[in-house]
């Protein structure tokens, strides 16, 4: 039996970058490359409620268009999680024109935005090509997972005590493990497994601020990250954020649960919804440059005192 396959756009047609969307879509419908392939239903359709499910052999494919991500909230709220998600804004910065060298600013005149439909478009056929392939062979798919990805690793941390901050409703948690735990100033931190190994997370009072968070990337095992370059990147139900790695160093272990599982950030930030392991350059130089439990407690309980917490 076929694939059934349902693009999803955000269907912000009345800009340029909203336009991509739209087009690609209306593109891959029109080529009936996939004669299972279909627009219907359309996000509006989804937010008022006319769908809020779809059989398991349907693939669903989001488009987000500008950084609002109207599809991924709206599926949020329904429940619907897409096999494969595409932030334009984002994709516009990562692919290769074939027609010389253009800035984003130019890739989004009238002129262009047929260059970048067509390449989106061939990225999506290309999805779509190797997710039937997998579906006909009964395969356990997982989407946008490196083909790198699968080293084992189980987090163990030890921890003496949690310190705790009650700011409104909400309690805020900072763990303590003197020597071993570190934190930067973009709450992200770092325990130290020795032998210049880091797992790297984020804290309590970032995952909190972020809300629900839907989507976990990671960079690649074996990419190599400068001191808080970003390691990862977070999409929730409000925003999106980069984890800004406390150290430098190689990745070597990521957290695959979080791909099929991104709440555990959320519910556990400080032991199951750990990110990476990175094998670090220069570990004992760089940890001066970040702070001790203690010292995050201090920092995060002005911040919340000064700021609030976005929710």
């Amino acid at each position: 039996m076929n694939v059934k396959i349902v693009l999803i756009p955000c269907m912000g047609c009345e800009k340029n970058i909203g336009k991509i969307g739209t087009l690609a879509a209306l593109s891959l419908e029109k080529s009936k490359k996939f004669p299972f392939l279909r627009l219907n239903p359309s996000i509006t359709q989804i937010a008022a409620g006319e769908y809020t499910s779809f059989s398991p052999e349907t693939l669903i494919i989001a488009l987000n268009c500008c950084n609002v991500r109207c599809s991924t909230k709206i599926l949020n709220q329904k429940s619907i999680k897409p096999h494969y998600l595409i932030n334009i804004s984002k994709y516009l910065k990562d692919i290769n024109i074939p027609k010389g060298d253009y800035s984003i600013h130019e890739l989004l005149k009238d002129s262009s935005v047929s260059i970048i439909t067509e390449c989106l478009s061939n990225e999506i056929e290309e999805y779509v090509i190797q997710f039937t392939h997998k579906h006909e062979e009964n395969s356990v798919i997982k989407v946008n997972e490196p083909s790198n990805s699968k080293t084992s690793f189980t987090f163990t941390p030890n921890y003496s005590k949690m310190l705790e901050f009650t700011f409104s409703k909400f309690k805020f948690q900072v763990p303590i493990n003197p020597n071993r735990l570190f934190f930067n100033w973009n709450d992200a931190w770092a325990y130290y497994l020795g032998e210049g190994k880091v797992v790297i997370g984020i804290t309590d009072y970032l995952q909190k601020n972020l809300s629900d968070i839907l989507i976990c990337e990671f960079n690649e095992i074996g990419t190599n990250i400068s001191q808080f370059e970003a390691v990862a990147e977070m999409e929730s139900s409000k925003t999106v954020n980069e984890v800004l790695s406390p150290f430098s160093g190689k990745i070597i272990a990521v957290n695959t649960k979080l791909e099929e599982a991104p709440e555990l950030i959320n519910e556990d930030p400080y032991n199951n919804g750990w990110i990476v392991v990175l094998e670090c350059n220069n570990f004992e130089e760089e940890s001066s440059e970040l702070m001790s439990s203690e010292e995050y407690f201090n920092f995060m309980k002005e911040k919340i005192e000064q700021e609030g917490i976005y929710q």
